[in-house]
């Protein structure tokens, strides 16, 4: 481990983890109500383009604001159903 990445470390800093972050993009963009295009735009810049922290967090939001409604997904998660059933006991 390098001196900056320990420093990091010591100061809080979360670390950024490229692999675990394309492969959340990747999902979440699997979930997306986006259409073909703007699709492969964002698969471009998950892919292409080094990744950096800021630039990960942008596109996660955009696409954490695009989900899909967890009945339109064939094979929903267990943290979406859990969601969804929070959401109407909270209604």
């Amino acid at each position: 481990m390098s001196d900056q990445a320990w420093d990091e470390l010591l100061d809080g800093k979360p670390t950024f983890n490229q692999w675990q972050e394309v492969t959340f993009l990747l999902r979440l963009l699997s979930t997306s109500t986006l259409d073909e295009a703007e699709r492969a735009a964002v698969t471009e810049q998950i892919l292409v383009v080094d990744l950096d922290y800021d630039s990960a967090r942008e596109i996660a939001q955009r696409l954490l604001i695009n989900q899909q409604h967890f009945s339109n997904i064939p094979n929903p998660s267990q943290t979406q159903v859990a969601r969804f059933i929070k959401s109407i006991c909270n209604l």
